[in-house]
């Protein structure tokens, strides 16, 4: 079973402390900025080590990314793919990856130093966990706006639009919330701040979603 980076740097486990170094030296400089030696030191464990169980920088970053999609992604799933109206399993979808982020809010950072360097690694961890012949995710946000549409909720809106607006409303507060500190003080750091965040999101989906005349 895969461990899962934390955001707390303790762990008696050695190749727990080395996913929990490895993805906060990570989210800070990048795959290509960030050095194996300062990751071991950060683990509190020494170089040999590290390679004993990662044979190189780049295997490490896949197992740091992975495990923590292949959460995300299952919990995602399941509420997808449950019983209940479509709008409540959207809004649950919207929770659940509204707390995985709070959970790691410094993960958006690392996947922009990814993006920014091609998303070379992100590519394949996403086709080896939003494999389209599995019927898993994109299947069930798919069958979940028919639905919605069959029971008049939401309007005729290209499913892929509506996650890609989705997925960037709910991460750029994560991703940018230093510049939003510094933009709108006594505001953004707040903490409560992401709470509103939640509520506004799920409003403006609701609404913007909605047919015409609907009243979410």
């Amino acid at each position: 079973m895969d461990l899962v980076p934390r955001e707390e740097p303790e762990a008696a486990d050695p190749r727990q402390r080395l996913l929990n170094a490895a993805y906060r030296v990570f989210a800070e400089k990048g795959l290509q900025g960030a050095r194996t030696r300062d990751i071991a030191a950060r683990a509190g464990v020494n170089l040999a080590m590290l390679h004993y169980y990662y044979r190189s920088k780049e295997e490490l970053y896949a197992q740091v990314l992975t495990p923590l999609y292949r959460e995300v992604f299952s919990r995602l799933d399941s509420v997808l793919s449950g019983p209940g109206d479509p709008r409540d399993r959207l809004e649950a979808a919207v929770s659940v990856y509204f707390d995985f982020l709070k959970r790691y809010p410094s993960l958006p950072r690392l996947v922009m130093w990814e993006l920014a360097s091609g998303a070379q690694v992100l590519r394949g961890v996403f086709a080896g966990l939003l494999d389209p012949a599995s019927g898993s995710l994109f299947h069930h946000f798919r069958r979940l706006f028919q639905e919605g549409r069959e029971q008049g909720i939401f309007r005729d809106t290209p499913p892929e639009q509506a996650i890609i607006s989705t997925v960037a409303l709910i991460i750029f507060p994560f991703a940018a919330r230093d510049l939003l500190t510094a933009a709108l003080p006594g505001v953004a750091d707040q903490p409560e701040f992401i709470e509103r965040r939640r509520r506004h999101v799920l409003d403006l989906l609701m609404r913007g979603l909605g047919e015409e005349g609907h009243n979410p």
